[in-house]
């Protein structure tokens, strides 16, 4: 890293590769019953190359999207991209944010998964998710995120030098860790 370059904590997600393999136990159960039940029927007979093949395009479809997606925070702002074929990213300045919610579900939390959802001024909807992360990286995005709101609560709409100082520090943390 160049001593010009701020540092950013940037985590490649895995993003529940439990859960997908979760999701390919489920259709192999579906696959098996309807096979069961419709084994005798004729229609059944070329149909099921095509459920088997749709089904296992359509996990490893999804496997690819989530080890593809990358979440990225660093002293200015938050950010995620997503995509496999055509990218899409969608940024929050950490200057803009106003509130944050770490959400987990019950499987979430078997697999020690998080949802880290992030709300901005001037949206009414949650501007970024950060879905499926390793609870570990969403509690750390959460420290630095409480860092920033409380920094901003004490500022009206200025960048102050200690207070981005304080910020820098905090993605260091994260970084080391």
């Amino acid at each position: 890293m160049h001593q010009n370059e701020e540092p950013t904590a940037r985590l490649k997600v895995h993003p529940s590769p439990i859960l997908i393999y979760l999701y390919g136990l489920l259709f192999l159960i579906l696959l098996v019953i309807c096979f069961l039940l419709f084994k005798e029927s004729l229609f059944f007979d070329s149909i099921w190359r095509i459920f088997i093949v749709s089904g296992v395009l359509w996990l490893f479809y999804h496997y690819l999207s989530h080890i593809s997606s990358v979440y990225e925070i660093n002293p200015l702002e938050i950010s995620i991209e997503v995509g496999i074929f055509s990218k899409s990213r969608a940024a929050a300045p950490l200057n803009r944010i106003t509130n944050f919610e770490l959400r987990r579900s019950l499987l979430e939390r078997i697999f020690g998964l998080a949802n880290l959802l992030i709300d901005t001024a001037g949206s009414s909807d949650v501007e970024v998710g950060l879905h499926s992360m390793r609870l570990s990286d969403a509690e750390n995005f959460a420290k630095v995120l409480s860092l920033n709101l409380g920094q901003q609560k004490i500022i009206d709409a200025g960048e102050d030098k200690q207070l981005r100082e304080d910020r820098v520090e905090a993605v260091k943390d994260i970084v080391d860790n």
